[in-house]
């Protein structure tokens, strides 16, 4: 949240600064350079109020640009922290949504098989759940080849368990550092959980993550990759 924060909402909220300092700058000299211009007909004192105005609106308008990206950065930054889909149904619920997103009825089939009765998690955890969910969707949906991945909850150790499998090929080695398995590695560790992902030549890719019912103070995760046994 700190660095989107920073780098997205920072530069809008200067940028609108920046737009609404220069239009009432350039009012103020308008203003006093109208003042002075005196002429029998009054026209220059005219045309230097109209380019005023023009160039004053495209400033204004600029930071109406601004704030509305301001806007939608903080909607997206909420919507991170908690999405809505979470609040309105669950967990279970929210990576069901998710896996339909990616479903493809006859070309890659997206299925989600959970314990009837999860444990309860806290807020923080719940989002990281659905997060390395997604990602795991997305990698198996856009990267391997296969035709279905099977998503799986379960209570195990005091926590849940999460496995995303595919049927398709290996994860590429120019892949097992990519930014999206560097995101579930991290987004597992923030909250004091542990992933591995295991991936052979010809039977898929297995993502394994485990996750405490609340996050810990000084989480750490186990990330490991691997190839399975022929």
């Amino acid at each position: 949240m700190r660095d989107d924060l920073h780098d997205e909402l920072g530069p809008s909220l200067a940028g609108i600064r920046l737009a609404v300092h220069a239009a009432r700058t350039l009012q103020s000299q308008t203003e006093h350079v109208a003042a002075s211009v005196t002429n029998q007909s009054g026209n220059a004192s005219g045309l230097t109020a109209a380019a005023s105005a023009t160039s004053v609106d495209t400033l204004l308008g600029r930071a109406e640009t601004e704030l509305a990206h301001a806007s939608e950065v903080i909607v997206s930054i909420l919507e991170d922290l908690r999405p809505e889909v979470l609040a309105d149904g669950g967990l279970v619920a929210a990576v069901r949504a998710r896996a339909s997103d990616f479903d493809r009825p006859g070309e890659f089939r997206v299925s989600v098989d959970s314990d009837v009765h999860l444990p309860p998690l806290s807020p923080t955890v719940e989002v990281a759940v659905l997060r390395v969910a997604s990602e795991a969707i997305c990698n198996a949906a856009r990267h391997s080849g296969g035709t279905s991945c099977l998503v799986s909850m379960t209570a195990k150790n005091g926590g849940v368990a999460l496995t995303v499998t595919d049927d398709g090929m290996s994860i590429p080695l120019d892949r097992r550092r990519g930014v999206g398995l560097e995101s579930m590695a991290t987004r597992t560790a923030s909250v004091g959980g542990t992933l591995s992902i295991r991936s052979g030549a010809h039977d898929g890719t297995e993502v394994a993550a485990w996750f405490p019912l609340a996050d810990s103070d000084s989480p750490t995760a186990a990330v490991g990759e691997g190839s399975a046994s022929p």
